[in-house]
């Protein structure tokens, strides 16, 4: 996420005695650069980065994860930080992550998924485990 080009001129600008440079690389909101001998990191909270209508759209509140599948989704990804990142990242990330995997685990143990229309080829995006073009329609089943 550039900084605003609006109020940067060319040579940066300083913040409390710090020079921040114009063109700044954010990997996951977070990216520190040296400047004058001075290391600084720049910091966007991720209820900010995440409730922005100009990156989400004025659904921004709202629970859309159909927003993920459209043709800029890849560039969505690059502002969704769900846990944060660095040493003060989620402490529950990974409470989290094995939950999810519980519950997947015990639907697709409990469920039986099918494809409605086998025939049809999967066109894949990439080789290997890769999302599918378009969308898949299955049936679920209890077993």
């Amino acid at each position: 996420m550039p900084l605003p080009r609006k109020i940067m001129t060319p040579g940066g600008l300083v913040i409390q005695g710090y020079q921040i440079p114009q063109k700044v690389r954010l990997n996951n909101m977070i990216e520190s650069f040296e400047s004058n001998n001075r290391k600084t990191t720049v910091f966007a909270l991720n209820h900010v980065v995440h409730h922005n209508p100009s990156t989400w759209g004025k659904d921004h509140d709202q629970f859309i994860p159909d927003r993920f599948l459209g043709p800029n989704s890849k560039d969505l990804q690059g502002y969704l930080s769900p846990f944060s990142t660095g040493h003060r990242m989620c402490i529950g990330k990974n409470l989290a992550m094995m939950n999810i995997l519980k519950v997947l685990s015990t639907v697709l143990r409990n469920y039986k998924l099918e494809m409605v229309h086998p025939e049809e080829p999967v066109d894949t995006l990439s080789v290997g485990i890769s999302e599918k073009k378009g969308g898949l329609l299955c049936r679920i089943s209890r077993r």
